[in-house]
């Protein structure tokens, strides 16, 4: 299990892993120690953890006072936006009587439980190790099994749209917590009947898809993970509308700006590639054969001003800006010459999937091309876009799922 401690008390801090590394046998690298709020809140956008230890006195930089305010602010910030990965359970921590009483309201609301730190004793050491025991068991419980199998995360109501036209008896919404919804539905594979849950970001871009994949993938426990929607394409690679399988993503914004004297560049890449697993890849080449099912779904929309769409399979880069500038694809190319495509989301998901506790769910990325990442921009053709991704994501399902089961 991943523990985030964040305290600004060093020696209490160090007594705590301590502890816990003796008593319940915790990794000392299981353990991420940071000391202000500031570099909490990066841990928790990058990292999925079971259990959040808070400070109480907490200051927000590393180089500022210790303020209450400081820690109910960053919990607010964890229940009440999706910009956070938001940990399983959060115990408070404060040595102090009279910030336990001033924040106790806001935590008992939004934490497992406020311990009282006293340099007498250790109970309170203890009480945190079997928060930890506890929670290590339940995680091994629920781990034995999937919940649903197939979640799918979209980054636009546009995609959703277009998922909630599928013919999978879709229920209405429901709340998955105070800021997102999901709808649940149905589909059928091989003359089985498999569960599905769809939801749609709060925004757009890869922390926003990753926080709700990873809290999709918490709750739900699916066998596959699938994002459909729409992306830029590679022009003289692929065509409006054609679909593009990820077989691997990557962040191509991941590196290090340095001074040109240290480099012919100011910028080295330092890309961390994601591969699809290959019951996806198996399975998408044999789709790409199928070139009547391509024409079937160019034949259902209207107006047919596109050409029929084409299924392919190659590597997707991820990135946190709308590109409309041909170079910038130029450059990303430098990283993965074989480039087919780019996006704002998929390395968000792909990498939710992968850090996430098992049964780790499968993951599959189908985007579908809207324009080619320049001052061409077609709202029609994302339309399309949306709705070719979206036939191509049920066509998967119902044809090869069972073969996942």
């Amino acid at each position: 299990m991943r523990i985030l401690l964040v305290d600004d008390n060093s020696p209490r801090a160090e007594k705590l892993t301590e502890h816990l590394t003796h008593e319940v046998m915790c990794s000392p690298s299981d353990i991420d120690l940071v000391t202000d709020a500031l570099s909490a809140r990066e841990a928790l956008k990058s990292r999925i953890y079971d259990l959040l230890v808070l400070d109480v006195m907490l200051p927000f930089r590393a180089d500022s006072k210790p303020e209450e305010g400081t820690s109910v602010d960053l919990l607010v910030e964890l229940y009440e936006t999706g910009n956070l990965h938001r940990p399983g359970h959060i115990i408070g921590i404060t040595a102090y009587e009279a910030a336990e009483r001033s924040v106790s309201a806001d935590f008992s609301s939004r934490s497992w439980v406020l311990v009282r730190q006293d340099s007498m004793n250790d109970d309170w050491m203890r009480t945190i190790a079997n928060a930890v025991s506890y929670i290590r068991e339940q995680s091994k419980e629920e781990a034995r099994e999937y919940g649903v199998d197939l979640v799918i995360v979209t980054a636009l109501q546009l995609e959703m749209e277009a998922i909630r036209k599928l013919p999978w008896s879709w229920s209405p919404d429901e709340a998955l917590d105070d800021s997102q919804f999901f709808l649940k539905g149905t589909f059928k594979s091989g003359g089985q009947t498999f569960s599905v849950v769809a939801a749609v970001a709060s925004r757009m871009g890869m922390v926003s898809s990753s926080v709700l994949a990873s809290k999709l993938i918490r709750t739900f426990r699916p066998r596959m993970i699938a994002m459909p929607g729409i992306c830029a394409g590679v022009r003289d690679r692929t065509n409006l509308g054609d679909i593009i399988c990820a077989d691997t993503s990557w962040d191509y914004q991941s590196g290090k700006h340095v001074t040109k004297e240290h480099a012919r560049s100011g910028f080295q890449m330092d890309p961390h590639f994601i591969p699809v697993d290959a019951f996806v890849t198996a399975r998408i080449d044999q789709l790409l054969r199928d070139e009547e099912f391509a024409l079937d779904v160019w034949r259902r929309w209207e107006p047919r001003r596109l050409a029929p769409p084409v299924l392919h399979r190659g590597p997707v880069a991820s990135g946190s800006a709308v590109l409309a500038d041909p170079a910038v694809t130029d450059r990303i190319k430098t990283q993965q010459r074989k480039l087919l495509a780019i996006e704002m989301e998929l390395y968000g998901v792909f990498l939710a999937a992968e850090q996430a506790a098992r049964p780790k769910p499968v993951a599959l990325g189908l985007k579908s091309v809207c324009d080619f990442a320049d001052d061409e921009k077609n709202d029609s053709a994302q339309s399309y876009a949306a709705y070719t991704s979206a036939s191509f994501l049920r066509e998967f399902c119902e044809r090869y799922f069972s073969d996942l089961s």
